[in-house]
């Protein structure tokens, strides 16, 4: 049996509970003992930082709360797994709460204990980040590809930048829908539009997938992009040839359905 040490808990046990990265290993608490110390300035906060660095988080968090726009939103899910597949980004029946010093805000009806809420926050301040669920479905006559997948997205009140939106190489399949979660540091407001590219990467244990010297065309058919942020959702269509995206260019899709 593997352990895993830590100065918190994992167990829920207050009528909300709060799973900032799933409520383990928090982004920015990988570095080694010497960039720690250079970083905090002095070797008594390094080696706090070093040791304690993901415990220590949860003041850091609680604290921005205190006067951040961004309102820490957690989502309501059963584990951080689920969330991170986006199954829980709807915020309608009170499923959405904030971390922090406004989480009275949104209190669990009554006789409600053992909430849990998940949410990712930046490696850095500020730490609060907005989420956004974006599913991309694959045209019915698309082939199989093998690669990675990025995107973009225009809105009213500014832009998410070019985003890896796969965790590694996969394949997309003809018909297939595949949901990723991701962050912005800012609210975009609502979608205008969504700029889509993608990497061809093929498997050596498949040579059907192999492109030697370039002379095959690998290319995904996109059939239409869904976002949805707390409780605004918006889906995007392709028509024609639109949809049409040979590895390494982009496809711009505006035209919502």
């Amino acid at each position: 049996m593997l352990f895993s040490k830590g100065f918190g808990m994992m167990q829920a046990v207050g009528h909300a509970d709060y799973y900032p990265n799933g409520g383990n290993n928090q982004p920015g608490c990988d570095k080694d003992p010497i960039s720690s110390v250079l970083v905090e300035g002095s070797l008594y906060d390094g080696g706090k930082q070093y040791v304690a660095c993901n415990h220590l988080r949860s003041y850091s968090y609680f604290t921005e709360s205190i006067n951040s726009r961004c309102p820490f939103t957690g989502y309501r899910c059963k584990d951080f797994d689920s969330f991170q597949k986006g199954l829980c980004t709807d915020c309608s029946n009170n499923n959405c709460g904030q971390m922090g010093l406004h989480a009275d805000l949104h209190k669990p009806r009554a006789g409600t204990v053992n909430t849990k809420f998940f949410l990712d926050t930046s490696a850095n301040r500020p730490f609060c980040r907005y989420h956004y669920k974006i599913q991309v479905t694959i045209g019915s006559t698309s082939k199989l590809w093998r690669g990675k997948l990025y995107a973009s997205m225009h809105g009213t009140n500014g832009e998410l930048p070019d985003t890896l939106l796969t965790s590694s190489t996969q394949y997309f399949a003809a018909g297939e829908s595949y949901t990723f979660m991701t962050t912005a540091p800012h609210d975009v407001g609502d979608v205008d539009d969504v700029v889509v590219h993608w990497h061809h990467e093929s498997s050596l244990l498949n040579p059907f997938q192999w492109n030697p010297f370039g002379l095959r065309s690998p290319t995904l058919l996109i059939s239409k992009v869904h976002i949805a942020h707390a409780s605004k959702q918006s889906t995007f269509c392709t028509q024609g040839k639109e949809g049409s995206l040979a590895s390494d260019t982009t496809a711009r899709l505006y035209r919502k359905c």
